[in-house]
């Protein structure tokens, strides 16, 4: 007999929804409806949690992403110039949030 085993699998993307006048983030990053989304997914790991939750009777559910605060490399061409996860996630992005019990 055997015990079926499930590796649980996810993915989250960030468009980004408004166009900063600043060059400090990559252009991906720029809010153009043209840009590829950031994926965060390598940013997740040990200390990472992802919550999801909705309820028959109410209008919107919720999410929770908790990620270990790590520096992002902004313009390697600058000298390096990083800023963290913080500070590149605003309020109005969009969180495409992907969550599989058997991605196969």
């Amino acid at each position: 007999m055997s015990v079926r085993t499930y590796r649980p699998g996810f993915s989250i993307l960030v468009f980004k929804a408004i166009t900063r006048a600043d060059a400090g983030q990559p252009s991906r990053l720029q809010g153009d409806e043209n840009a590829e989304p950031w994926d965060i997914t390598p940013h997740l790991g040990d200390g990472s949690e992802i919550s999801v939750s909705k309820s028959v009777t109410s209008p919107m559910g919720s999410f929770v992403i908790t990620v270990p605060d790590q520096p992002y490399a902004v313009d390697p061409a600058r000298g390096g110039v990083a800023d963290t996860l913080y500070g590149l996630l605003e309020p109005m992005d969009e969180i495409e949030i992907r969550l599989a019990r058997s991605p196969e």
